[in-house]
């Protein structure tokens, strides 16, 4: 996946240079404060409902500290330290009955995944911090998740969602992770009030390269400081990205690439980035920019505030102070 955003990035280069030449679940739960004492787990693993047991069990994950598995009853995981340099900190896989993972810390200096999830739904992730992995969280065909009021810092990538859908990303944050904070592969997924700041690479990559990233929506985020870009989107389409704070990443803002189609880029304010603020490249055509405050971003003779290379996309009404082509409103 590195690979193929280096090539995208040298493809961003390459034409900067030429043109100079010319959810589905319910309203969010609140915190909770700690109703167990804190204390060492070793890595959990659940293959099935019947693995959420509580401690001393003798079979399951003998990690749950409390619930029946129902929607108003889920089973809680909460309140443990899992430090592991050998393996996955936590595995959930094909399931289907309720959970909660609230107030876990993962930590780890391994190559591996904090949280690895797999054709799993109903289940939610509340207030935990998860640092020193690959993956901080990998989530594969599933649906239905929650993930609220997290900090995933220091890991290589942040979170993943691969071929997952119908699921939320509230109010975590995702910083100073040395490659990707967000990956969104995926569909009808909410991604609100998240902070996404000086991760290695990207900030937000919304891609469709190799399976639907449609219908999304990216709102309220604050994306900056990040090495190359704010928000990428790859051949995706019918996106809504809108009241987000894109500024100060080194390269580009929010740009939309490799054919994405009938997106919605809305009120954001995009600032300051190295680069052009909002670009549209590869062939990308009918979405639609509106309403935006572009200001700030670029030189104005390679890269601008509002920037177009392909046609048939709409702009009205955005405030900025470059632009190219002069047909941009």
């Amino acid at each position: 996946m590195r690979r193929r955003l280096l090539v995208v990035l040298l493809v961003l280069v390459v034409i900067s240079s030429a043109a100079a030449g010319y959810f589905i679940l319910g309203a969010r739960r609140p915190e909770t404060s700690a109703r167990h004492p804190v204390a060492q787990h070793s890595p959990i693993i659940i293959s099935a409902d019947a693995d959420f047991t509580e401690p001393g069990a003798g079979l399951g994950c003998e990690c749950v500290r409390s619930g029946s598995g129902k929607e108003l009853d889920p089973y809680v995981i909460s309140d443990w330290i899992v430090n592991s340099t050998e393996s996955d900190g936590i595995v959930i896989w094909g399931t289907s009955t309720h959970f909660l993972i609230a107030r876990v810390e993962l930590l780890s200096a391994s190559g591996n995944r904090g949280i690895y999830m797999s054709q799993v739904e109903n289940g939610v992730v509340q207030g935990c911090r998860i640092t020193g992995w690959f993956f901080a969280v990998y989530v594969f065909r599933s649906s239905k998740l929650e993930f609220t009021n997290n900090i995933i810092t220091g890991n290589a990538y942040g979170m993943q969602l691969e071929a997952s859908h119908h699921s939320k990303l509230i109010g975590n944050r995702f910083d100073d992770n040395s490659e990707l904070g967000i990956f969104l592969r995926g569909s009808n997924n909410m991604l609100r009030d998240n902070s996404v700041m000086r991760n290695g690479f990207g900030g937000i990559n919304v891609d469709g390269t190799a399976g639907p990233a449609n219908d999304n929506q990216l709102e309220g985020n604050t994306v900056s400081e990040n090495s190359v870009y704010g928000i990428g989107v790859w051949r995706a389409a019918s996106n809504v990205f809108r009241s987000n704070t894109v500024m100060h990443n080194q390269v580009v803002g929010i740009m939309l690439t490799d054919h994405s189609t009938n997106n919605l880029i809305e009120a954001n304010t995009v600032s300051k980035n190295n680069g052009s603020g909002i670009i549209i490249v590869g062939e990308s055509s009918a979405n639609t920019i509106r309403q935006n405050t572009a200001r700030g971003n670029g030189d104005g003779v390679n890269d601008f505030d509002l920037y177009d290379m392909a046609s048939g996309n709409v702009w009205q009404n955005n405030t900025y102070d470059t632009k190219k082509p002069d047909s941009i409103d």
